[in-house]
């Protein structure tokens, strides 16, 4: 199959990604092994990045796995973006494919809110260097273009979830 008949796919990718710029240390809350400590950083924008930053590495890890129940808990439950991800990831699945580099360009970011338990950010960005890879073969799929959405994480036991992700410019 055409990769680039994926498009629509590719898209759907785009719906949540943010910045993956920092490594997620698994089993620990998000700010814990930044810098050694393990209290939370106190509000700013870096710490927003961060946050999102290191739940966009915990969903590029569950495409390049092709684990459709890592991605899900990504999500909290309801959230059609959630469920728009999950069923992108296992249409590539069916098709033998996994996705690997997914990455995110960030053009505009903006902190709303931010507490010890919610963010919500406004993001522009496009999905930039994914692939998608088949045993040996592996195909470059076209970059998203920018969209502009108001993304929400909540903090659950101790991991960021997406509660709420609306696109800014009045798009699915």
């Amino acid at each position: 199959m055409d990769p680039r008949r994926l498009l629509p796919v590719l898209l759907a990718l785009c719906a949540v990604a943010v910045v993956t710029t920092l490594g997620v240390r698994v089993g620990l809350p998000w700010w814990q092994g930044r810098d050694g400590g393990s209290t939370p950083p106190s509000g700013g924008l870096s710490d927003a990045r961060v946050v999102l930053a290191a739940w966009d590495d915990r969903r590029a890890a569950a495409w390049a796995s092709g684990d459709a129940g890592a991605l899900e808990a990504l999500y909290a439950a309801g959230v059609p973006a959630g469920r728009a991800d999950v069923a992108a990831l296992e249409q590539y699945r069916a098709r033998g494919f996994v996705v690997v580099g997914i990455t995110s360009q960030v053009t505009a970011f903006r902190v709303v809110k931010e507490t010890d338990a919610r963010v919500v950010v406004e993001v522009t960005d496009r999905v930039v260097g994914a692939r998608a890879v088949a045993g040996e073969a592996s195909t470059p799929l076209p970059r998203s273009r920018p969209v502009a959405r108001r993304i929400t994480l909540v903090q659950t036991h101790g991991t960021w979830v997406v509660s709420a992700v609306k696109r800014l410019d009045g798009g699915p």
